[in-house]
């Protein structure tokens, strides 16, 4: 009896527990708290500015950034560029809060732009994270963390 209440609780401690360490969407951030330098694999690198004082926004500048629909766990296919970003709550029905970056300077030689894109803000263990949505039954393959001073 006293085996099988021990399997029991394990069994639920387990079962809400982090899965695999993966970060956990952020509920509340302010944009003064994302307002850093965060890294990612093969020298990616993202600096975000904190605009005026009460806003949600700010510039920011991003090197070795992948292409869109390029790996970023590989080192071709990269680009160096700058543009504004702002933090922005959910969906409703999803967790946490988004970091939306809108690029003015993309990959020389493009007449465009590059596209928008998102990231999570996330949370592991006392850092703050940034990542691009998904399965929130699987880790994200992209993870920027904040470059330890």
């Amino acid at each position: 009896m006293v085996v099988l209440a021990i399997l029991v609780t394990g069994v639920c401690v387990w079962a809400t527990a982090d899965p695999h360490g993966c970060p956990r969407p952020a509920d509340e951030v302010s944009a003064s708290e994302l307002a850093q330098v965060y890294e990612g694999p093969h020298g990616m690198r993202m600096r975000l500015r904190h605009g005026p004082d009460g806003r949600h926004d700010g510039a920011f500048s991003v090197t070795d950034w992948p292409y869109e629909g390029s790996s970023p766990l590989k080192r071709r296919a990269r680009f160096d560029g700058s543009g504004e970003w702002r933090l922005t709550t959910p969906i409703p029905g999803k967790k946490g809060m988004v970091v939306k970056l809108d690029f003015v300077e993309g990959p020389e030689g493009t007449p465009f732009p590059a596209r928008r894109h998102e990231l999570v803000v996330g949370r592991d263990g006392d850092s703050l994270v940034l990542y691009p949505e998904t399965d929130p039954d699987n880790c994200p393959e992209l993870v920027l963390a904040p470059v330890k001073s």
